[in-house]
């Protein structure tokens, strides 16, 4: 239990860096990913992949919240409990009729096959449930596909900086 509180307080004091670094106007989603990433194993367990897309500082803090949860899990259960396993995670800004959203897919390759569907929500999955759905607005979808974990984040426009997205590309 002290160690993956320690490793939450790791995943949000990374955060947080990185909105101080920003003067807290917001973050780009690649460097959210990327620092999840790298406290997880890095670019040789991840593959990182979309446009420059600004979140909010709220929405900053709860996706790298939501994030650190799903590797914390795929260390434990998925693709990151086998030495060949691996994680993509790809996000695009989806046209939608009222506002523009983020589509983010996280899936998970080179792990155990999955077999069943578990019966129980551990804290780790309810609290990156809880993250994008009670604090952003979004919505996380599982799928357990037999290959591995694919996860489907929805997040609104609201989880968009106010201010323009830097011209960099990842």
């Amino acid at each position: 239990a002290q160690e993956a509180f320690s490793s939450r307080i790791v995943a949000l004091a990374e955060a947080h860096d990185l909105l101080t670094r920003e003067n807290w106007e917001g973050a780009e989603l690649h460097d959210v990913t990327a620092r999840v990433a790298a406290l997880h194993g890095g670019p040789g367990r991840f593959d990182l992949s979309g446009p420059s897309i600004r979140l909010s500082p709220k929405s900053a803090l709860s996706l790298s919240m939501a994030l650190h949860e799903l590797a914390t899990n795929a260390m434990k259960y998925g693709a990151l409990s086998t030495p060949v396993g691996r994680v993509h995670v790809s996000w695009a800004l989806a046209p939608d009729p009222g506002a523009a959203r983020v589509d983010l897919t996280w899936t998970e390759t080179g792990g155990p096959p999955v077999s069943q569907t578990p019966t129980r929500t551990g804290f780790g999955s309810s609290l990156a449930s809880l993250s994008v759905e009670g604090q952003l607005g979004g919505r996380l979808v599982r799928d357990w596909r037999p290959a591995g974990l694919r996860i489907l984040v929805d997040l609104p426009a609201t989880a968009l900086s106010r201010r323009r997205a830097a011209e960099k590309s990842h």
